[in-house]
C-alpha cells in the first residue's frame, strides 16, 4: 500500500507570516548591505559530500539522482543547504571582481524525512558574509538575527553561544585516538556529559574540560574567569579563539543582548571554524522544532570550494577566506509565530474598506489605506460590495471610501476593537 505523503504546503495564513519574515528579514539585509542572490534548487552532489558540510545523518537524508540532461549524467541533488552553494557561487562569480561580499538569500530546501518516506521541503532566509574575518563582522551577524526576531515580538527568544574549534582542540588534547576522539564529541552533542566522564576518567585535566561544559554563563567576564584555568603549552593553540569569544561576549554585554554561552553546541565540528550559535523560542536545547535561527563563522568552506572546482587562488589568502552567516528556520518560525497569534487573539483585527464610490481618486484612497494599515501590523481589505450591518462584528473596523461626499475620502461604518479616533489621527486626510 502507498504510503500518504505529508504535504508541504503553506497554508493563506503560513504565506502572510512567511512574506511578514521574507520582509523584515529583506529590510535588515538593506539596512547592513547584503545584496540578494537565488542559488538552483538542483546543485552537484559532491559540493556537499566532499567538503563534509553536512553531518552523517543529513547526508543519508539527501535526495540524489543522475541528471542525464543538463550535466551530462553528473550526480546532483535536490539542494539541502544553501551555504555550499552560495560559496560556490561566489567562487564561480564573485571572487575575482571583489573578495569581500555581503550576500542574502531566500530559498528552499528538501530532503528525506527520518522514516524515509517523504521529501521535507524547508524555507530559510539566510545571509552570508564572505570576506571578512573582523570580529565584528561577527557581532554584526548576531545583531541581525536576534534583532528580526524582535521585531516579529519573539520577545523570550534565547541565544545560545558556543565556539567550536575550542572544544575540539580540547579533546583533541586529552584524547590521542581519532575514534576516541569522535565518541567523546557525540556524547558532548547529546549533552550527555556523565558518559563523557566516563570516557575520560582518569585523564589528567579532565575535569577542566567537563567544567566547561557544565557551567553556563551570560557574560564576558564569567568566560575569563573560566579560560583562566587553561594555563599550559598544551592550551596555547586555542588561546586567539579564546580572546575572541570573550570580544564578542564584550560586544553583546554593551549591547545589553542577553545570550547564554554553552559549549556543548557544537555542531558540525568540521563545518564550523569560530563562533557558533542558536536562537531558540524556549529556554533549552531539547528540540529542533524550536530552533528559530542559527549560524556561525566557517573560514575554510570557500578555500575548499576553490580547490573542488579546480578554481586558483592567490597564495596569499590560499588558507583561509573568512566568513559568517545565519540563516532563519521560517517554518518554525510561522509555527510560533501561530502560537503568538493565538494568544493575542486576532480575530476582531481584521478591517473591510468598502469602496462605495468606484472612481479612481476613491480606488487610490482605498489603496493607501490599506497599504498604511498593513504597515501598523492590521489586516485590511478593499471590497466593492456593501458589507452588512448584520457581518460588522466580524470586523476590527469597517471604512466606507468615497472621495466625493467625504472631506478626508473616508469615513468609519463600524470599529470594535480598534479605536477610530486613533486611526483617523495617524490616516489623517488623505484626501486629495
Amino acid at each position: 500500500m502507498k504510503a500518504n505523503r505529508k504535504p508541504n504546503d503553506l497554508n493563506i495564513q503560513d504565506v502572510e507570516y512567511f512574506r511578514t519574515i521574507e520582509s523584515m528579514f529583506m529590510k535588515r539585509c538593506r539596512q547592513f548591505g547584503y545584496q540578494e542572490i537565488k542559488t538552483g534548487t538542483i546543485q552537484p552532489l559532491h559540493i556537499y559530500t566532499a567538503l563534509g558540510t553536512l553531518n552523517p545523518s543529513r547526508l543519508s537524508r539527501m535526495y540524489s539522482f543522475i541528471d542525464w540532461d543538463g550535466w551530462s549524467g553528473e550526480r546532483v541533488v535536490l539542494k539541502p543547504d544553501s551555504s555550499p552553494s552560495v560559496v560556490r557561487y561566489y567562487a564561480e562569480n564573485l571572487f575575482e571582481k571583489q573578495e569581500k561580499q555581503k550576500l542574502c538569500y531566500v530559498e528552499n530546501h528538501f530532503e528525506w524525512s527520518d522514516t524515509g518516506e517523504n521529501i521535507s521541503e524547508r524555507w530559510q532566509c539566510g545571509v552570508e558574509n564572505i570576506g571578512d574575518q573582523s570580529v565584528t563582522s561577527d557581532i554584526e551577524i548576531l545583531f541581525m538575527a536576534q534583532d528580526i526576531l524582535e521585531e516579529m515580538e519573539f520577545l523570550d527568544r534565547n541565544i545560545f553561544l558556543s565556539y567550536p574549534s575550542i572544544i575540539r582542540h580540547i579533546v583533541q588534547t586529552l584524547v590521542f585516538s581519532k575514534d576516541q576522539q569522535k565518541k567523546v564529541l557525540d556524547e558532548i552533542k547529546g549533552q550527555r556529559f556523565d558518559q563523557v566522564k566516563t570516557m575520560l576518567s582518569g585523564v589528567d585535566k579532565a575535569p577542566l574540560l567537563i567544567r566547561l561544559l557544565e557551567t553556563k554563563g551570560n557574560t564576558a567576564s564569567y568566560l575569563k574567569n573560566i579560560f583562566e584555568s587553561f594555563k599550559g603549552p598544551e592550551f596555547e593553540a586555542i588561546y586567539e579563539d579564546m580572546d575572541r569569544l570573550i570580544s564578542i561576549c564584550d560586544h553583546l554585554d554593551r549591547m545589553e543582548c542577553k545570550y547564554l554561552i554553552d559549549f556543548s553546541l557544537i555542531g558540525n565540528l568540521d563545518y564550523y571554524t569560530g563562533m557558533q550559535f542558536q536562537i531558540f523560542s524556549k529556554a533549552s536545547r531539547k528540540s529542533n522544532s524550536d530552533i528559530l535561527c542559527a549560524g556561525g563563522r566557517y573560514d575554510h568552506l570557500a578555500v575548499e570550494m576553490f580547490k573542488l572546482l579546480n578554481k586558483e587562488i592567490d597564495q596569499k589568502i590560499s588558507e583561509i577566506i573568512p566568513a559568517v552567516g545565519f540563516a532563519l528556520y521560517a517554518k518554525n518560525v510561522i509555527r510560533h509565530l501561530r502560537m503568538i497569534s493565538k494568544e493575542k487573539s486576532e480575530d476582531s483585527q481584521h478591517i473591510s474598506i468598502y469602496l462605495s464610490q468606484l472612481g479612481p481618486d476613491s480606488m487610490k484612497i482605498g489603496q493607501l489605506l490599506s497599504d498604511i494599515l498593513a504597515d501598523m501590523g492590521l489586516s485590511a481589505t478593499i471590497t466593492l460590495k456593501p458589507v452588512s450591518k448584520d457581518n460588522y462584528s466580524q470586523y476590527g473596523a469597517v471604512i466606507e471610501v468615497d472621495h466625493e461626499r467625504f472631506p478626508c475620502g473616508y469615513q468609519f461604518l463600524y470599529e470594535k476593537t480598534i479605536n477610530k479616533y486613533i486611526l483617523n489621527y495617524i490616516l489623517g486626510d488623505i484626501n486629495g
